[in-house]
């Protein structure tokens, strides 16, 4: 499956796609003014996800951006080129077709359900991208709806890496893909328990970059 090759994750949940057109989900923590992105997807609006200095360090003239229904407000901000989605919509747009899914916590109030914040499942050429946003419970998520799954470890705000891996185990992708930990929550080792835990059908892919320590 060519396409996992053409994914980054630049820090934490922060995702560049670069496959026919770039596309970017949640951009942050951005060192570069890479002005390169033809999609930029959102999904919620806490900071890490929503930051409105890395959408403009990615973002180029006629760059599109999709996001929230209830996100209006802040996306308003950032330009006027948004197409806005509530859970079960689709889209189509560069030949990307785009599915909006709900995210949220079960019994945590950091991400709520009634807040209408979204994962997304991207079919690009004949491969099914599923990015879930933050969440540690999708009820909506069906087995096999996807080929390539990029979810949450860290814990604290979202699945740990436990809850991950049963999660992966149910919807059953080929490829999946932890995000979510490392920068703000959850550790590095994270990753590779999470590997542990995922049935051996499913590819696990580390993206996630490790940082150096630093010299002093």
């Amino acid at each position: 499956m060519a396409l996992i090759n053409d994914i980054t994750i630049n820090e934490h949940s922060s995702i560049r796609i670069a496959d026919r057109f770039c596309i970017y989900v949640d951009p942050f923590m951005i060192r570069q003014n890479a002005h390169d992105a033809d999609l930029i997807l959102i999904t919620h609006p806490h900071y890490d996800h929503y930051s409105p200095n890395d959408i403009k360090k990615v973002s180029k003239d006629g760059t599109l951006m999709i996001a929230p229904d209830s996100m209006r407000v802040e996306m308003y901000r950032v330009s006027s080129n948004v197409h806005f989605m509530q859970p079960g919509d689709e889209h189509e747009t560069l030949g990307i077709s785009i599915k909006a899914v709900s995210s949220y916590n079960a019994r945590k109030e950091n991400h709520l359900k009634a807040a209408g914040w979204l994962g997304y499942v991207m079919t690009i050429g004949k491969t099914r991208v599923y990015v879930s946003g933050d969440m540690d419970k999708c009820d909506e998520a069906e087995e096999g709806f996807c080929d390539i799954a990029m979810v949450p470890i860290g814990g604290t705000y979202t699945f740990d890496y436990k809850g991950a891996a049963k999660f992966v185990n149910k919807i059953k992708p080929k490829i999946v893909v932890p995000t979510h930990y490392g920068t703000i929550v959850g550790e590095y080792g994270d990753a590779d328990k999470f590997a542990e835990l995922v049935d051996k059908g499913i590819k696990v892919v580390i993206k996630v970059p490790k940082k150096e320590p630093e010299m002093f």
